[in-house]
């Protein structure tokens, strides 16, 4: 899941927040999580259609939740097997299409490192030192005007 909130700074530059949820699977066992939490510049060189460049720096949290197999809730809130939370980057690159009055379809690939460092038990105990994260994401999002 993907959510932003921003501003337009001119009619080629936005800039905002932006937050995302990754989740491996649904599977019943061990599942990674990453959330992301982004301050994010987002160029369009054109008005309508064509190319989109995002960057954005911010938090990175991955922890390993207990997976629960059920598509509505899909982590068990009672369990975390180890977390860790670091800085890290937002790259993506995408291309709005048939930009039409009221907006476009704006399918993206994005690229999100994130340098965790230390990955903690619940007990605060040290699981993993030296911790980080690559996720390569696929999405369609709308750009709306008026």
């Amino acid at each position: 899941m993907r959510a932003g909130l921003g501003g337009t700074l001119n009619p080629h530059l936005r800039l905002g927040g932006e937050g995302f949820f990754w989740q491996h699977g649904l599977s019943a066992d061990k599942a990674p999580i990453i959330v992301t939490g982004t301050v994010l510049l987002v160029y369009y060189p054109r008005l309508r259609g064509g190319p989109v460049l995002e960057g954005g720096v911010g938090l990175s949290n991955w922890a390993l939740g207990k997976g629960t197999g059920d598509p509505f809730e899909s982590i068990s809130a009672d369990t975390t097997y180890n977390s860790g939370t670091g800085w890290g980057y937002t790259l993506s690159i995408g291309w709005e299409v048939n930009p039409g009055d009221g907006g476009a379809l704006v399918p993206r690939l994005t690229y999100a490192y994130g340098n965790q460092g230390t990955l903690h038990a619940p007990d605060g105990a040290t699981v993993a030192t030296g911790w980080k994260s690559n996720l390569l994401l696929l999405t369609v999002g709308y750009r709306g005007w008026k």
